[in-house]
């Protein structure tokens, strides 16, 4: 009994062995096709590294330019939401000033109307007078 577990056990490990070295030759032709691969890959690495490197370069170039025009275009925006805060205040001051005078002097604005449309109304008048002769 013992002599055929030994036998079937050594079959098995002749299977499995049989097995393993399918697989191991399998794996060394799939290596064999890729050692071209890694080759060429290998020649072109150091090329591919330059372009990289260049790439880099240049978005940081790009990104520090970025940067700066922004930080020109905040400090425009500043100075110009400072001169839109000063327009009301001008705006204030203006009509303040402005129109103190104008409704002080209304008393002044309803005379000289009353005055110029006399005149208007008498020169009219006289003109027709004319006419009708």
């Amino acid at each position: 009994m013992l002599e055929i577990s030994f036998v079937i056990l050594s079959i098995a490990f002749l299977l499995l062995a049989g097995s393993l070295a399918a697989v191991f030759f399998q794996l060394w032709k799939i290596l064999q096709r890729l050692h071209p691969a890694v080759e060429q890959l290998n020649r072109s690495l150091p090329g591919i590294l330059r372009n990289v490197e260049d790439t880099t370069a240049r978005i940081r170039d790009v990104s520090t330019h970025v940067h700066f025009q922004v930080e020109n275009l905040s400090h425009l925006l500043n100075q110009l939401h400072a001169l839109m805060a000063v327009i009301p205040v001008v705006e204030g001051s203006l009509k303040t000033g402005i129109l103190r005078p104008v409704l002080g002097g209304r008393r002044n604005l309803a005379a000289l109307w009353k005055g110029v449309s006399t005149f208007v109304r008498t020169f009219v008048a006289c003109g027709d007078k004319k006419t009708v002769s």
